[in-house]
């Protein structure tokens, strides 16, 4: 709320202060405590409100009931008269409706106990550093400090107390994440003597001291805690604690890390629970290839996941997206381990040597253009290096033993048309991703009626990949909600403007799909051009049908490589698997298709494989395989609206010339059978008749 509709702003934690309209108070200027106290228990109360009865039983007990309620209507006196500027205004505090006494009308009360409560949920929901940092800055001590013995705040002041702590320790969690350790270290140190029981506080400060070579004050600390333990509550340290002090008794500090994953430079969204399983997946497996198609954030969750795991371990980053000569990659990977090179043939065996006895994660980034030499040398250090574990990124698994493959795939978006709100596209964090980014450029954009509808729309063309929805909020400061979502009948024109320091391949999704489709075999660039003339699903039959040239290789082969290399998309729906390419993919291979001259000859190959199976579907809908034919055409009603809209275009002779009594007959009773699909019946009887189309 405006603080020029507010009545009243009070301040409870680490003081007490009252600011009206008319003058700012603070504890000296109440004459009568009772009406001090008053206010008190009204600003911490619900909706700043209590019943008389709880009232006189808190401040008057043991009083007469008179006298009781005698006292109370002085103290309302007292209180209004101290508040109001002018005798008109004397009525809008403290009012007494019925048997309740309520300090204001209309919420017009602020207090820092309920911004910091509120301030507290939004950081744990956004996680960000900003967000914990506005929080705690609301509380400036305990509650009420000079009401420490009242009975009425004790529980408040701890739970406010207890949050405050949990908060710290928090954000001290995220400094560590961001290697701000100096941060994060004055913060647990001044947790820990705040509560010298808190555990969490300790533990994260034991790992700071242990990797920053601290390791007196981190046994001094363990110790301190372990005695303050035994003495308060009479047990021991958890044994998580335990272990980290085992280490820290055990080994010497470690080195500088040379090669530290590089922080971001803007928020997490969406991913939160992938990022949970990835890193209890890493406690079991020893290497974790994250695959998925070109900008659906495979670097950004491996990022993410890095910077949790170097809380307890070292972590290596490799960056290998602008290495061009295999031959080099274990140049690359020594650079950034720090390590000299000494001559020709030296330098793996030297990568082992500073690998061997280390418990770390190494991270490969971006390994698809260096087949096989990444999968060689990543079976050499697993197999020579027992506490290292590998996370790699890629396009496709890396095919060595004992690897575990985490499919990276599009953030949740609104699938239907439906209306998004303020809490209802909570869930979709492909709507979060879009609205935080263009906020970036043009701070104004909010999510409101009049353009929900168009940011679920740009969510849905996009199909929630993060670096399309990046590349269009990026536009936001130059083209409205509206123009944005109208323009990605193009997605690939307009999703062409990306953060100028990036990788050429991410600064438009055209090149990041460009750097897909140059890493193919000429086979399997022909198939991704061929395939873009589906709409929706397809299955491998008709890609067969539609695709296959001879002495090609088989189309099992060719799709299931397009698979792995996450170009073409895969399910199992209906009993068969049934595939299909996102929208932009769909849209560079048309593209491609028509620089090969070959668009109009492929849409004919699928007008004609379409053709061929309603004429199939026309003989099985009158018999005992009705419900087969009535499926599969289901299944194949975007491609069927694909080939009536494409044969418009299509010179006379090349239309399909049927039976005109059975196209006519069957069509109609097909469309009388589909129900909903009836104009697209209609549109094929006369597509099969010469006729001109219905409108």
């Amino acid at each position: 709320m405006e603080s020029s509709k507010l009545l009243l702003q009070i301040f409870l934690l680490g003081e007490f202060r009252v600011v009206t309209r008319a003058r700012d108070l603070d504890s000296h200027a109440w004459r009568l405590l009772r009406a001090q106290q008053l206010v008190k228990m009204l600003a911490l109360a619900p909706q700043h409100r209590l019943t008389v009865d709880v009232i006189l039983e808190t401040l008057w007990h043991g009083h007469a009931p008179q006298a009781a309620r005698h006292s109370l209507h002085q103290a309302i006196s007292v209180t209004r008269a101290l508040l109001s500027a002018t005798q008109t205004d004397r009525a809008s505090f403290l009012l007494w409706e019925n048997d309740w006494i309520v300090l204001c009308r209309n919420d017009q009360v602020w207090t820092d106990v309920e911004a910091f409560q509120t301030a507290a949920e939004t950081a744990r929901r956004t996680r960000t550093m900003e967000a914990y940092q506005a929080a705690l800055s609301f509380y400036q001590g305990e509650l009420l400090p000079d009401d420490r013995y009242a009975e009425w705040v004790l529980r408040q002041r701890e739970a406010l107390r207890e949050l405050a702590l949990s908060l710290s320790v928090e954000l001290a969690a995220l400094y560590e994440r961001a290697y701000q350790e100096t941060d994060a270290r004055t913060l647990l140190e001044r947790v820990v003597a705040d509560d010298p029981l808190r555990e969490d506080a300790h533990r994260a400060l034991l790992r700071l001291y242990l990797r920053n070579g601290q390791r007196h004050k981190a046994l001094r600390l363990f110790e301190t805690l372990r005695a303050n333990l035994q003495r308060e509550l009479n047990v021991e340290p958890e044994a998580a604690t335990q272990q980290i002090y085992a280490r820290v008794r055990t080994q010497h500090a470690r080195a500088p890390n040379p090669a530290l994953p590089p922080l971001p430079l803007t928020s997490f969204i969406g991913r939160e629970q992938e990022r949970a399983a990835i890193e209890q997946l890493l406690q079991k497996a020893r290497l974790i290839t994250l695959t998925g198609p070109a900008g659906c954030g495979k670097t950004r969750l491996a990022l993410e996941c890095a910077h949790t795991a170097a809380l307890d371990n070292p972590v290596y980053w490799i960056e290998l997206a602008p290495l061009t000569d295999p031959a080099l990659l274990p140049n690359v990977i020594a650079n950034r381990l720090g390590i000299q090179e000494q001559g020709p043939g030296a330098i793996e065996p030297r990568i082992l040597a500073f690998l061997q006895n280390d418990a770390g994660l190494l991270v490969l980034d971006n390994c698809e253009h260096l087949f096989p030499v990444v999968a060689r040398l990543t079976k050499m250090l697993l197999e020579q290096c027992g506490g290292l574990r590998i996370l790699a990124t890629s396009r496709e698994r890396l095919r060595v033993a004992g690897e575990s493959v985490w499919q990276v795939g599009a953030l949740k978006y609104p699938r239907a048309a439906e209306l998004i709100d303020d809490d209802t596209q909570r869930p979709y964090a492909a709507v979060r991703l879009f609205i935080e980014r263009a906020q970036t450029l043009a701070p104004t954009l909010e999510l409101a009626p009049e353009n929900a509808a168009l940011i679920a729309a740009i969510c849905r063309q996009l199909e929630g990949i993060p670096l399309a929805l990046e590349l269009a909020a990026a536009r936001a400061n130059v083209l409205s909600v509206q123009q944005i979502q109208a323009a990605l009948d193009d997605a690939l024109q307009i999703l062409a403007y990306g953060e100028r320091t990036q990788l050429p391949r991410h600064q438009s999704l055209r090149a990041a799909l460009n750097w897909s489709f140059a890493l193919l075999p000429d086979a399997e660039q022909k198939l991704w051009q061929r395939l873009a003339v589906f709409r929706g699903d397809f299955s491998l039959e008709a890609a067969a049908v539609v695709c296959k040239r001879p002495a090609e290789p088989p189309i099992l082969e060719l799709v299931t490589a397009l698979v792995d290399k996450s170009i073409v998309q895969a399910k199992s729906a209906r009993g068969e698997m049934r595939y299909r390419l996102l929208e932009t993919v769909r849209q560079f291979g048309l593209e491609k298709l028509q620089a090969a001259g070959e668009l109009d000859a492929q849409r004919v190959k699928h007008y004609e494989y379409f053709c061929t199976l309603t004429e199939q579907a026309d003989r099985g809908l009158g018999g005992a395989e009705q419900l087969h034919w009535l499926t599969r055409l289901d299944a194949a009603i975007e491609n069927l609206r694909a080939a009536l809209e494409w044969s418009k275009t299509f010179p006379d002779q090349t239309l399909r010339k049927t039976n005109p009594h059975s196209a006519r007959a069957r069509w109609w009773e097909m469309a009388r059978c589909v129900g909903r699909k009836a104009i697209l019946g209609k549109q094929w009887c006369c597509v099969n008749k010469g006729l001109k189309l219905p409108k």
